[in-house]
C-alpha cells in the first residue's frame, strides 16, 4: 500500500506524462494541419471570434460562460478567458460550441 507520501509524487508524476503527451499530440496536430493546408483552429480545436462591427461577438470552440454582467461577459476558452467589455451585453444565443454576444461592444481581451 502506497503512502501518504508517495501519493503526491504518483499524482504529479501523472500530471507530468499527461502534459508531455498533449504538447507531442498538439506538434503532431499542427503538423498534420500544415502538411494537409487546413486551418489551424479547426484541427487544434482554437477558439474562434467574430467582431461584426461592434455590436456582435461570435465566440466558436468556448468552454462555457464563466461570469455575465451588462457590462463584462467572460467565457472560458482551453487554455484561458476571453472577457469581453461593453455596454447592455447581452447573451444571444449559448450553443455547444458557440455563442452570441450582443451590445455595445468596448473591449475584448485574452487572459491565459
Amino acid at each position: 500500500m502506497a503512502s501518504k507520501a508517495q501519493k503526491p509524487r504518483l499524482n504529479r508524476a501523472i500530471e507530468e506524462r499527461l502534459t508531455r503527451y498533449r504538447v507531442r499530440s498538439r506538434r503532431v496536430r499542427q503538423r498534420l494541419a500544415n502538411l494537409l493546408e487546413l486551418p489551424s483552429d479547426v484541427v487544434l480545436d482554437l477558439p474562434r471570434v467574430v467582431l461584426v462591427g461592434n455590436v456582435q461577438a461570435v465566440i466558436e470552440n468556448h468552454r462555457g460562460l464563466i461570469e455575465y454582467s451588462p457590462g463584462r461577459v467572460r467565457v472560458g476558452l482551453d487554455a484561458g478567458q476571453l472577457v469581453l467589455t461593453g455596454e447592455s451585453l447581452v447573451i444571444g444565443t449559448v450553443g455547444a460550441e458557440d455563442m452570441i454576444i450582443l451590445g455595445r461592444l468596448t473591449g475584448l481581451e485574452y487572459r491565459a
